[in-house]
Formats: C-alpha cells, structure tokens, sequence
C-alpha cells in the first residue's frame, strides 16, 4: 500500500499519515476487516454489474470512524487502497498493462489533494468515484478520463451521422490535475479515439460529457482561454439546475458553502460566479456532446 502511494506521487506527509493510520488498523481487528471488505467488493466488481457495491462498503468505513479515531475520509482512502492493490491483479488477469492502471489510479492522488484542500484530510471524500474503476470500465487516457455509456439525448445529428437514445458513447472526465493544455487535450481524445475503436469502425465517435463546465450561464462567465475553448465544442443536450451550486467547492475551496456575498472574488471566474449567485442565478450541470472524426487525429 506504502509502495502504491509513492508509485501515485503522493505528497510524503500524505504517504506518512496514511501509513501510520493503517499501521493503528493493524494493531486491532479494523486492518482485518477492511482486507476482507476490500477482497468481497472486488470479487463481485470482478464479475461486472455491482456498482452500488461499493457505497454500501463504504458505510462499514463510516461506522469505523468513532471505533478508531480515524478520520472517515482517510479511512475510504485504505479501503480504496487495498481495493486498488486488487484491482491491480485484476488488469493483469485481462491482460492490461501496467502502465495504463497506473494512470487511471493516478485518481486517487487528485482526489487525496481535492480533500486535503476542502477539509484539510489526508483522506477522500468520494470515494464512491471508483466504482468504474473497479469494474475496470473506466480508465485514464492522457489528460483526461473515459468510458462507454449510452447517449442521454433523444437524436443528435451532424454531417450525416447520427445518434440516437441508447447508442453508445463515451463519456469523458477532467480530474483536477492541473491546467488544461489543448494539445494535450487532443492527445487524449485521439488516443481515446483509438482505444474504443472497435465500437465505431465508421470511424466517427461520438464523445459525451455530463459537467458543471457545460451549465450554459457559467459558460458565458468562462473567460477566454483554454477552458472556453475546450467546452465551446460541446453541442448542448440538456441542463439541471440546482438550487445550490453543489460544484462551487472547485471553484471556491474550502470556502465555497459562504453565503454568495461573502464568497471570494481573488479571480474573474470567482467573481462572476459570486457576483451571479448573488443576484439569485442558479447553477447546475449540462450533458453534451461532440464528434471526432478520423480525419481530427
């Protein structure tokens, strides 16, 4: 585990703390417990289909908390861990390289320095992100993550290609792992392309996403630059809103339940989005879509 998390660069203190909570584990009956909940999660991620698995382990890390005086977030980050070190063989039963597990595990470092900066944990706070992971239906290729899913919208057409309810499609993630370089961005989408290439032999994806970046009122608030001109491809499917701007923590940290006005504005995103919540805008999320085509690679 140890290993793992210097493989997935995490900070030392991180790798310390971890270490040293797992180390308490050990000493009594919890280190025990989490091996076997991590070995049953997996055994049946295995097999496919078991996605509402893992928040139902989870809840057994939430009921350790008080037993042990461990932060619940770092105690999902060692069941995440043991459950990774599984998943690990898992790809080499399928064949995958290593390489390509490590990438998509590189996950597990963002969201160890997402919930260090909103709760100052070693630890993380949605760990029910993985089980795609897991299931090995989710994987990090370059900048950006993938998988297949079926289309959300009713019909989108383009230059004779079309894509009904169902098709299948495949979705995208941004991690937080830093600025969005564009030519890095189209790395990703072309080697994406070429990974799912079997299920479009035309030759034509069709990639989706389903973000807070595509909410069409913080689309107008985006200032140019790489984030703009990356989400402007997108052709808009559908939006929800909500009553609270649930994603406002990437925006504003640590600090982002505030009330609106008094919510920081050190960046013109920042704002723009305070100074909209203000003034009673709601934000929420949009699900689009695009096509790359084999002459894009």
């Amino acid at each position: 585990m140890e290993q793992l998390m210097k493989e997935l660069a995490f900070p030392e203190d991180a790798v310390r703390e971890v270490t040293d909570a797992d180390k308490k584990l050990q000493e009594g009956i919890w280190g025990r417990r989490l091996d076997e909940m991590a070995a049953g999660l997996m055994k049946k991620m295995e097999k496919g289909a078991c996605r509402g698995e893992l928040q139902e382990a989870l809840s057994g890390c939430e009921q350790m908390e008080e037993e042990t005086g461990i932060h619940r977030y770092t105690l999902d980050l060692l069941f995440l861990l043991r459950c990774a070190g599984i998943l690990r063989e898992n790809y080499k039963k399928k064949g995958l390289p290593d390489d390509l597990f490590l990438d998509s595990m590189m996950d597990l470092k963002w969201k160890l320095l997402e919930c260090r900066n909103i709760y100052g944990v070693n630890g993380i706070f949605v760990g029910f992100w993985y089980d795609r992971f897991f299931d090995i239906t989710r994987f990090a290729l370059g900048r950006f993550q993938f998988e297949e899913e079926t289309f959300q919208g009713d019909l989108f057409q383009e230059d004779g290609f079309a894509v009904k309810k169902g098709d299948t499609v495949i979705n995208m993630h941004i991690p937080s792992s830093g600025p969005l370089d564009p030519a890095q961005a189209e790395a990703s989408i072309a080697r994406a392309a070429q990974f799912y290439r079997d299920q479009f032999p035309q030759g034509t994806v069709p990639f989706v996403m389903d973000s807070w970046l595509l909410d069409p009122d913080l689309m107008k608030m985006l200032p140019q630059g790489n984030i703009r001109r990356f989400v402007e491809r997108f052709h808009l499917v559908s939006v929800e809103k909500g009553e609270t701007f649930s994603d406002g923590w990437r925006i504003f940290g640590p600090e982002w339940e505030k009330d609106p006005a008094d919510l920081p504005r050190t960046t013109r995103l920042q704002t723009a989005i305070a100074d909209y919540l203000q003034g009673g805008g709601k934000l929420g999320a949009g699900y689009g879509i695009f096509l790359w085509k084999q002459k894009d690679a």
